[in-house]
């Protein structure tokens, strides 16, 4: 953005990503990871022989094997999975993040048709992916978001018109990822209005519950329920103009712990606590 590029995004959504994991395919790419046949033949076991079955109203169907999919909520399912996309970035030009069934392409140009033909021959080249891996694309849920500063955004005429599979995707000027919302503009406002939030529902139950914990168990509660929600991808949104809303949010919790007014200085509040503002965090 400092160059004066203009910087384009694709939050790509598999369908049921999990559940249409090709299992056999998935042992073939983890044989070129280099596991033994031993290590294999225990893969096998865990992905394929599996039995499954129902139980309804006191009913137990009949055992199934599964053929696809990788558990989900378990510790491997997640890493499998990484191991089963991983080589996705070989088929785009532009850069590739992927978390789990989280995945981004991004990259920039000097105008928006160059930007639009860069994302759309990638998108091109990810079908192509999908069509080896037995994978698809909700389009419906697959969307596109142009990212440059407010100032360049206002001189340019037109939006991002992505294509895939002869459909425009939908544009859009916000996106969450990994929990962290992204706009257009990178200004954090919408993620800091959602820390906002839950602070605020935080703090409304601290004072309720105040006057039955002493002020020990109080800052035990800040640490727990309202500090991971100031701390969680704080570097990255930690230096908006906007985070000044998130330390008058730490005053307000501080004072009602120490069971002070609200004009009381706060910076013995946050020493006694132990606690930094976010501006120093």
């Amino acid at each position: 953005m400092e160059s004066g590029l203009i910087n384009g995004a694709v939050f790509i959504d598999l369908r049921k990503a999990f559940d249409m994991v090709d299992t056999d395919l998935l042992l073939r790419k983890l044989a070129v990871y280099k596991c033994d046949d031993l290590t294999l033949t225990w893969f096998k076991s865990y992905l394929q022989e599996r039995d499954q079955c129902v139980q309804f109203k006191g009913t137990l169907s009949s055992k199934k094997s599964s053929l696809y999919g990788i558990s989900q909520g378990s510790i491997l399912g997640p890493l499998l999975f990484i191991m089963f996309i991983n080589d996705l970035p070989l088929y785009a030009n532009s850069n590739t993040d992927m978390y789990a069934d989280d995945s981004t392409i991004h990259t920039s140009a000097r105008t928006v048709e160059e930007l639009n033909n860069k994302l759309t021959e990638d998108m091109t080249n990810v079908q192509a992916w999908c069509t080896n891996n037995n994978m698809v694309i909700n389009d419906g849920k697959t969307k596109a978001m142009m990212i440059t500063t407010s100032q360049r955004a206002a001189t340019l005429n037109s939006n991002l018109r992505v294509e895939f599979n002869g459909v425009q995707l939908k544009n859009t000027n916000s996106e969450k990822i990994l929990g962290v919302v992204m706009n257009e503009h990178l200004s954090w406002k919408q993620e800091i209005d959602k820390v906002a939030k839950s602070l605020i529902k935080g703090i409304h139950l601290l004072r309720q519950i105040k006057e039955y914990l002493p002020i020990g168990h109080r800052v035990i509660y800040y640490k727990c329920f309202l500090q991971p929600h100031i701390d969680y991808c704080r570097t990255v949104w930690g230096q908006s103009c906007h985070i000044i809303r998130i330390h008058k949010l730490q005053k307000l919790a501080l004072r009602i712990i120490y069971d002070k007014p609200k004009l009381t200085s706060s910076g013995p509040l946050f020493k006694a606590a132990g606690v930094l503002p976010i501006q120093q965090r």
